[in-house]
C-alpha cells in the first residue's frame, strides 16, 4: 500500500503551491527543500529532481532543460505568463560563464596522434584543455531582459526579449493553450498561431509592436 507523498514530494510541492509565478532550477529547489544545506550535492538533486517531477505532472507545472549548463533543468508554470515567459528565458538564454580546465592523461594513443599531427605541422593534442559552460541565468535577469532592460552589450541588443511577451507576442498564446488544454478545449488553432508568432519574434522582431502583456506584472 502506497504510504503517499514522501517529506521531500510535499515540500517540493509546497513549494510550488505558494510560488505559481516563479521558476525553480532542481538545485534552487533543493536549497529550499534541505534547509541548512549549504552545497547541493548529487544525492539532493537527484531525490528532488524525482520529487519535482511527480509534483509538476500534479500541478501541471512543466520543464525544459537548459542550454550549455551541464544538464541543468528549470522548471515552470505554463499557466501563467511570468513563470511561462521567465521559464523559456531561463531554459534559452545563457547566463555567466565558467571557465575550467581538464587534463588529459599522457596516453599512447595521445603520443601517436601528436606523431600525425606534428608530421602535419599542425597543433598538437595539449595535456590540458581550457572548457567552458554556462551559470544557468537567474530569475531576475531574466525578467530584465524580458521588460527590454538588460539588453547586454556582446550581444548588441539580442538579449531584449519583450516582443515575446507583448500582446501580440507568442508567449501569451501559449499560456492561452495551455489553459484551453487543462480545461479540455481544443487549443490546436492556438499552437498553430503560436508557432507562426515564434517564427515572427525570432525573424522579424520589430513586427511585433503591442504594449507588454499586463499578465506578465
Amino acid at each position: 500500500m502506497s504510504r503517499g507523498p514522501g517529506k521531500i514530494e510535499r515540500a517540493v510541492e509546497a513549494l510550488l503551491n505558494a510560488n505559481p509565478r516563479r521558476t525553480f532550477t532542481g538545485e534552487e529547489m533543493a536549497l529550499a527543500c534541505y534547509p541548512g544545506l549549504n552545497r547541493v550535492e548529487k544525492k539532493h538533486k537527484v531525490s528532488v529532481l524525482r520529487a519535482a517531477n511527480k509534483v509538476a505532472d500534479r500541478l501541471r507545472w512543466a520543464s525544459d532543460r537548459v542550454w550549455n549548463s551541464n544538464s541543468s533543468i528549470i522548471f515552470f508554470n505554463p499557466l501563467d505568463l511570468r513563470s511561462f515567459a521567465v521559464g523559456k528565458t531561463r531554459a534559452h538564454e545563457a547566463g555567466e560563464t565558467i571557465i575550467t580546465k581538464k587534463e588529459y592523461e599522457d596516453t599512447e594513443s595521445r603520443k601517436k596522434v601528436n606523431v600525425y599531427r606534428r608530421a602535419l605541422g599542425v597543433r598538437e593534442v595539449a595535456e590540458v584543455r581550457t572548457l567552458a559552460r554556462s551559470e544557468v541565468l537567474d530569475e531576475d535577469r531574466a525578467i530584465a531582459m524580458l521588460l527590454g532592460e538588460d539588453t547586454g552589450t556582446y550581444w548588441k541588443g539580442k538579449r531584449d526579449k519583450s516582443r515575446y511577451i507583448r500582446t501580440d507576442g507568442p508567449y501569451p498564446l501559449a499560456v492561452e493553450a495551455y489553459r484551453m488544454e487543462v480545461n479540455g478545449r481544443d487549443a490546436s488553432a492556438v499552437w498553430e498561431e503560436y508557432n507562426k508568432r515564434v517564427k515572427i519574434a525570432v525573424y522579424t522582431p520589430y513586427a511585433i509592436v503591442g504594449d507588454i502583456h499586463p499578465d506578465f506584472f
